[in-house]
């Protein structure tokens, strides 16, 4: 009777630790996929319109991705069980109420939890998250009073993974804090000639009339606006057209053969890519004339009577957005 007992202790207890593991190894991957990308995690949390100040949200990010990292690591080396479970608990909760109230409000379309790596609705990512909060609840319960042992390799191992936590986003390239530096770019003359594209043949966008769409092949508002742009490429009179985007040709390929463009469709680096798109949305359009831009149509393609408006206008410097 006794060594049953014990034989179900035992099973309790490795099935709370597995459950553990797993739930520490969500907490790794997403964090690791956030550090690669800060400046797309920023753009996500910013999306759900609850903390829009740009210096909060890029603090915020960062030490979110520090907090995961080390959660993750104390989760799957068992370093204070009960008190890690508690934590990752509450931060899941936290996680299922922002995400709820994304899908509740349709603020945002994707959840930032995987970047650009596993797209998901605010929907998806709350049901998740709750997912999460019951194998983190389960664990709890099947460890019971469990303390573990309180090695020093676990706690230095927790303290590692929290600096590198901090440390990643840093080496990866932490997004500007000021508001300014992501601003519309307006580029001189020499400026907007001297950027590299690839995949298309050679433009002098320094000189003459163009339509510049901002995209990304991962993006479901440029998947779905393809019919438009195509429509606005064969439209007699207006200025030609030419994408631009930071995917590398095999998703550039991709995304003519699936989604039937017709327009082209070239890579920028992603320093380039950013300082273009600013704070908007994308797709985002750009009448550019001479080098420099002239009207923008931000999270949507114009109509082709409104681009042709703008370019019957006089011509003028700096940057327009339509009223």
């Amino acid at each position: 009777m006794i060594r049953e007992s014990y034989k179900n202790t035992a099973r309790f207890f490795w099935a709370g630790r597995v459950l553990m593991v797993v739930v520490g190894l969500v907490f790794v991957a997403a964090a690791l996929v956030k550090s690669s990308d800060m400046e797309l995690f920023v753009r996500q949390i910013r999306a759900y319109g609850i903390v829009v100040d740009r210096p909060l949200v890029v603090i915020g990010a960062w030490v979110l991705v520090a907090m995961e990292l080390g959660l993750g690591a104390a989760l799957m080396t068992g370093f204070r069980p009960r008190g890690m479970l508690c934590a990752t608990t509450v931060l899941l909760l936290f996680f299922f109420g922002i995400t709820g109230w994304a899908w509740f409000s349709g603020t945002a379309d994707e959840c930032g939890c995987f970047g650009a790596w596993f797209e998901r609705t605010p929907g998806q990512a709350a049901v998740e998250d709750l997912v999460l909060v019951a194998a983190t609840l389960l664990a709890w319960a099947c460890l019971g009073d469990v303390r573990g042992a309180r090695t020093s390799w676990k706690k230095w191992t927790v303290v590692a993974a929290t600096v590198a936590g901090l440390a990643l986003p840093a080496a990866f390239g932490l997004p500007p804090v000021s508001e300014n530096a992501r601003s519309s770019v307006e580029f001189s003359s020499g400026n907007l000639g001297h950027f590299a594209i690839e995949g298309v043949d050679p433009l002098a966008l320094h000189t003459g009339t163009y339509l510049v769409v901002i995209m990304g092949t991962g993006c479901e508002h440029c998947r779905a606006s393809v019919p438009q742009i195509n429509a606005l490429a064969d439209t007699p009179g207006l200025p030609p057209i030419i994408a631009l985007c930071m995917d590398d040709e095999p998703a550039r390929t991709r995304f003519v053969q699936e989604f039937g463009a017709s327009f082209r469709l070239g890579k920028i680096s992603e320093d380039v890519f950013w300082r273009l798109l600013g704070d908007a949305e994308m797709p985002r359009t750009l009448l550019t004339r001479n080098g420099r831009i002239e009207r923008s149509w931000d999270g949507k393609i114009p109509e082709a009577e409104a681009i042709a408006h703008a370019v019957a206008q006089p011509h003028h410097l700096g940057n327009g957005r339509p009223s």
